[in-house]
């Protein structure tokens, strides 16, 4: 987990840095914007909110974003 997140932080601080979250216009855009710096980055946050709410509500969302959004696709406000 430090690692990971040292990582993020490595990269977080290259010039070429990017938001987790960035328009994308076209289906060929996401190769190039889903990089290390969104993976490791998003996995940050992911911990973050996990750490925050403990891990028996980070389940409990979890599972209803899961089965509210199942067999659809969803955009950044649905989180």
């Amino acid at each position: 987990v430090i690692e990971g997140q040292a990582g993020a932080m490595r990269l977080d601080a290259m010039l070429s840095s990017h938001p987790i979250q960035v328009p994308i216009r076209h289906a060929e855009e996401v190769e190039e914007v889903f990089d290390a710096i969104s993976y490791y980055k998003g996995a940050c946050v992911v911990r973050l909110i996990h750490s925050f709410l403990g891990h028996k509500f980070f389940e409990e969302g979890l599972q209803t974003y899961m089965a509210r959004h199942k067999y659809s696709n969803t955009e950044t406000v649905d989180l």
